[in-house]
């Protein structure tokens, strides 16, 4: 699709048609087709089958050739990342590959880079009171350097639920397009895009009927959507899809399933006090074992949704613990053994690090679309993670160092066991359809 096209036929057809008053607009039906219908009252697609068939979205193709080829536009690009999941909502390798000629990471500024890149770190209101704006506009710039990334020319910490950071963002972009260019909104699948344009618009005060449809399913924006009455004329705004990363643990499951990874209430930490051959639970998704410590005991701190229940543990009861409870009381997943059977087996991966403080956490083992596990040790630590094959994990300097203010005890994590066996069935069994 040739967008220049496409905007002038949209344009002469509005210099063409009768205006629609704004009386007409508030008694005009939204019109919804059925894969947004479904999206948007039963939160998943009609046919999976056909979802599967529909053509991926090329973002150097679509949006850097049109950087590239409109020299007298300026562009933004307006990244929408998951404070909740960083790591795995960063979209790394197609920002990358926006860059224009040089390899990534050679970019100190924006100088020379083509466009204006801006971060939209959404969803801060899931993060505790401690996490200060200060404190996270320092860290998401340094994330993005050590990403090989430019670094931004602003980072807006927002939540598209309550209305936090909205304006500053709408009127940043606004600034920074000028009179004459376009804004690209990109991001990973669940990152927020839709949801932040959404809250724009409600913002301007425009009509109900002219939202973008949101659901937890992954990848529910599908072509580039132009975004109207945002922006001054003589500038566009785009939607774009939402760049699948296969990394992700939501490429991997259920709807039901992705729903518990995404956290609907502030987080709040679940702090272990481990030593060595302890392991702790991250659901039936991964686990954590302590190998080698410089003392007696470290502090791991798991941030996830609270559906996501926690055991802590011996290491040598471990994968019994996993086989037993796997799918039922370790959710998600979802379904029991044969769900964990349609997973597939975790995988172990050595995790050497070293921190450099007991009395807050020090390093964050991030696990993609899954939350983070925070390290407190002084001194070199030999962890041993378990996740499933193709899962992406990183480390880095902790977001949040806080412990939580009572250790978890050993068994299921008293803070969130109560949330896990509210889907128990008539039979018992947690999480089973």
């Amino acid at each position: 699709m040739d967008i220049d096209k496409d905007a002038d036929r949209l344009q002469r057809q509005q210099d063409v048609e009768p205006s629609t008053s704004a009386s007409e607009e508030d008694t005009m039906p939204v019109i919804l087709c059925a894969r947004c219908y479904s999206l948007r009252h039963y939160g998943h697609v009609v046919s999976q089958h056909g979802e599967a068939a529909l053509p991926g979205f090329d973002l150097n193709k679509k949006v850097g050739r049109k950087i590239k080829l409109q020299k007298y536009r300026r562009a933004v690009v307006l990244c929408v990342v998951d404070m909740a999941d960083f790591d795995g909502s960063l979209p790394r390798e197609a920002l990358q590959e926006l860059l224009p000629g040089l390899e990534a990471g050679e970019y100190g500024s924006q100088a020379g880079l083509g466009y204006r890149l801006v971060i939209a770190a959404s969803k801060v209101d899931l993060l505790p009171p401690q996490a200060t704006q200060t404190r996270l506009q320092a860290w998401v710039h340094r994330r993005c350097r050590q990403a090989g990334l430019p670094s931004p020319a602003a980072v807006h910490l927002i939540s598209s639920v309550k209305g936090t950071g909205v304006k500053d963002v709408l009127g940043s972009v606004q600034e920074m397009v000028g009179a004459r260019g376009d804004v690209w909104v990109v991001g990973a699948q669940n990152a927020g895009k839709s949801s932040l344009i959404n809250a724009m618009q409600r913002l301007a005060g425009l009509k109900g009927n002219q939202q973008l449809t949101t659901a937890a399913q992954p990848g529910t924006t599908l072509g580039m959507l132009k975004v109207e009455g945002l922006l001054q004329s003589g500038c566009r705004m785009w939607d774009t899809p939402g760049v699948p990363h296969h990394f992700q643990l939501s490429s991997k499951l259920t709807a039901d399933e992705v729903r518990m990874l995404l956290p609907r209430r502030q987080l709040k930490p679940r702090t272990f006090r481990a030593s060595a051959d302890q392991t702790v639970f991250l659901g039936g998704l991964a686990r954590i074992d302590v190998v080698l410590i410089p003392a007696q005991t470290i502090y791991l701190t798991v941030w996830a949704s609270d559906e996501v229940t926690c055991h802590y543990g011996r290491t040598d009861k471990a994968d019994d613990r996993s086989s037993n409870n796997g799918g039922s009381l370790l959710v998600p997943p979802l379904g029991g053994s044969v769900r964990m059977a349609e997973l597939g087996p975790l995988l172990p991966q050595d995790i050497l690090l070293e921190g450099n403080n007991w009395k807050e956490s020090s390093v964050d083992i991030a696990i993609a679309g899954l939350g983070w596990i925070a390290v407190g040790v002084k001194g070199p630590a030999d962890l041993r993670l378990w996740v499933h094959k193709g899962v992406g994990v990183t480390t880095h300097a902790s977001m949040l160092p806080d412990y939580a203010q009572d250790l978890e005890r050993p068994g299921f994590s008293s803070s969130n066991f109560k949330a896990a066996v509210k889907g128990k069935d008539k039979s018992g069994k947690v999480g089973s359809k």
